[in-house]
């Protein structure tokens, strides 16, 4: 096959998007939007492909088979060297329920569906981007899915039309694809669909189109010299910019953009004297590899040592260790392998086959690691303690999104509200298992993220106004039978977690205006917009009682990553977790490390407030903080089944193993005696000793 001359300097670009991806990845604050690396990477990569498939289709030379063995030879072997140098170190490093997700990442990565898993794993409870060690895979799989159609698509155009009709559709193609994106653009759909992302690799390939189709070259010189300058600045420049956007989004088209004025400029001063220097371009050349080996190497290390990479010297040594196996990698395996594709294909698809079957086996085996510390093993677990909807019922006909215990029967009480809301599910399916006749039909109406509360937005989206929507035509689809409407949230978090308030860019309606947390009456409009609330279900359902649950606590040290994360030291560069594995040392670490503490009083201030605003407008108000923190002091640790558990999953989440104990709330969840509602109010009685389960 013919390919489009060399050029060293989109080598030089590439270097480019790999220091800045590395940057971001290992030292983020300093490149706060080094990610859009990777959008240059799929400018490079439209640009190459699709003039490589043009140039051979307009020399009759193209054939599908040739282009994928090389796109294999290309890829492939440097994926498959990185499997299987990491799947051990995974062996020793993680825990079982750590090496099963690093399993489960790794067979998605193997075929290439690392953006549809991690799409499905996106959300109000995706795990922290460094505890999935495959996570960048998602741009390979992009790429390859955008291999898989791109040769169909140009040869079916060109038997059609040739060259010179393609130019519309390619342009058509692009267009509808970037306003898909910006429709949904900074949603976990718009950033992993590749449907989302076409119009960057039709952006290089439109390039390429000018080049093959019409011989043009680039700019002339002197308007080159200039447009390279602009087109580094719109680069680079946004990945050095402080202010939060949406991505991809809007912000997105100037990396993109900036990158087609750099390839078009391959005859400036800039392209010639700074991109294709001899170091710009070996890192280039070794980027792919690089690419490949960083993260899941930083992943481990994140996993091994307490919070990752800190110290600079750490941080040099792993650059180091990665520029090394980068370097090996590409002189070893894909410079030999790209020669003589086609031998590649048969020794590489065979061994990638192979390792999915073991990996496979591995998962289904349910194995057990080197990683035995019980301190570690119930940690780890415990972090993954989280069961909703659990085996409550999506009932046939309803909305989506509507669980219920009880199939096909009226509902009674109905749970509205976000994953505060959901935490108590393991509760209502063991009272449901436990107790049928006794049990509430309970729905539960909820949706992660969105506050019960007028006015909430997040991303100036319409996610949290049509689950509110939901909620009200669930309520009065069901007030002939409905008793109870319980209201819970995660006030605390809508209050004090000012990280996820800017993450999620999320906003109130108060005063006529959008206002974030750092408006002076936020606190005031969040009330405001619980009442509000409030009064429109009092109105859909007047014989109904509201009942509010306030929030329970939230603080890192509930957390059992952040216990995982502490004194796992050895020495420099060897883990607890790596020396317990290896036998060099004796379990040191234990549950009598995690401590109880005083809940923050914040917390306790806000929710008292909360209260006194009100209780005039609920039949019922209760605090889970009391049982949860007795006396105010909180124990992150229970007793479940005679060992030591979580009650949390996170830093505000009850564990699934916790809240199936969690006794306070069964007077909401099950029929009295007489089968009238059974309901008390707080300010009908003095105290309130409850206890949980363990």
């Amino acid at each position: 096959m013919q390919k489009i001359g060399y050029r060293a300097d989109i080598d030089g670009l590439r270097a480019i998007a790999i220091i800045a991806v590395l940057v971001y990845h290992i030292a983020p604050t300093r490149l706060p939007h080094g990610y859009l690396g990777v959008d240059i990477f799929f400018v490079i990569s439209g640009y190459l492909i699709t003039g490589i498939i043009l140039r051979n289709l307009q020399a009759g030379t193209f054939r599908l088979a040739d282009f994928f063995q090389r796109r294999i030879a290309r890829l492939f072997p440097a994926l498959l060297a990185m499997f299987a140098l990491v799947l051990p170190l995974a062996f020793i490093i993680l825990t079982k329920a750590e090496f099963h997700e690093f399993l489960d990442q790794m067979l998605a990565g193997i075929f290439y569906v690392s953006n549809i898993y991690y799409y499905f794993q996106s959300g109000y409870f995706e795990p922290d981007a460094l505890r999935q060690p495959f996570l960048h895979l998602w741009s390979l799989a992009v790429e390859e899915q955008f291999y898989l159609v791109i040769p169909l698509l140009l040869l079916a155009l060109f038997r059609f039309s040739r060259l010179s009709g393609m130019f519309h559709v390619l342009l058509l193609f692009a267009a509808l694809s970037f306003v898909a994106m910006l429709s949904s653009s900074g949603t976990s759909y718009s950033f992993y669909m590749p449907w989302m992302r076409a119009w960057e690799f039709l952006a290089g390939g439109l390039l390429a189109w000018a080049l093959v189709a019409h011989g043009w070259k680039g700019f002339p010189a002197p308007a080159s010299n200039l447009l390279a300058v602009a087109g580094l600045a719109m680069v680079l420049l946004p990945m050095l910019s402080p202010l939060p956007h949406a991505h991809p989004g809007p912000f997105t088209v100037l990396p993109v953009l900036g990158s087609m004025l750099l390839i078009a400029s391959g005859n400036s001063l800039l392209s010639r004297h700074f991109l294709a220097n001899r170091l710009a371009v070996f890192i280039g050349l070794v980027s792919y590899p690089l690419y490949i080996w960083h993260y899941p190497l930083l992943s481990l290390s994140e996993y091994a040592l307490s919070g990752g990479l800190i110290t600079r010297t750490q941080k040099f040594v792993f650059l180091i260790i990665v520029f090394a196996l980068a370097t090996a990698t590409w002189l070893l395996l894909e410079k030999r392998a790209r020669l003589v594709p086609a031998r590649t294909t048969r020794l590489v698809l065979p061994a990638l086959l192979l390792l999915a079957i073991g990996a496979a086996a591995l998962r289904i085996g349910n194995v057990n690691t080197l990683v035995t510390d019980k301190f570690l093993v119930v940690s780890a677990s415990a972090a993954r303690d989280w069961n909703f909807p659990g085996s409550l019922h999506a009932v046939p006909g309803e909305e989506r999104g509507v669980h219920v215990n009880f199939p096909n029967r009226p509902v009674e009480v109905i749970f509205i509200g976000d994953s505060h809301a959901q935490q108590y599910a393991p509760r209502v399916m063991h009272l449901t298992r436990q107790h049928p006749e006794k049990t509430h039909v309970i729905s539960f109406v909820t949706e992660a993220g969105c506050p019960p509360l007028e006015g909430f937005v997040l991303r100036k989206g319409k996610k949290c106004e049509l689950k509110r929507q939901k909620i009200y035509r669930q309520v009065k689809q069901h007030q002939s039978t409905l008793e109870k409407i319980i209201i819970a949230g995660a006030w605390n978090r809508y209050m004090f977690d000012h990280a996820m308030l800017r993450k999620r860019q999320a906003r109130i309606m108060c005063d006529g205006e959008l206002r974030d947390y750092t408006y002076p009456g936020y606190e005031r409009c969040l009330i405001h917009g619980l009442k509000s609330m409030i009064l429109h279900l009092r109105k859909i359902a007047p014989n109904a009682k509201i009942v509010l649950l306030q929030d329970n606590p939230m603080d890192q040290r509930f957390s059992p990553s952040w216990h995982l994360q502490r004194g796992n030291y050895v020495s420099f560069l060897l883990s607890y977790r790596i020396a317990h594995a290896l036998g060099l040392v004796s379990s040191s670490m234990s549950f009598g490390d995690v401590s109880p503490f005083a809940r923050q009083q914040q917390q306790a201030a806000f929710s008292k407030r909360l209260h006194q605003s009100l209780q005039h407008m609920m039949d019922a108000l209760h605090d889970p903080a009391s049982a949860i923190c007795p006396g105010e002091i909180c124990n992150p640790l229970f007793e479940a089944d005679n060992s030591p558990w979580y009650k949390y999953w996170d830093k505000d989440h009850m564990s699934a193993t916790y809240a199936q104990r969690f006794e306070m709330l069964d007077h909401l969840f099950l029929k009295s005696a007489n089968g009238s509602v059974a309901l008390r109010r707080n300010s009908d009685r003095k105290t309130e000793k409850q206890e949980t389960g363990g």
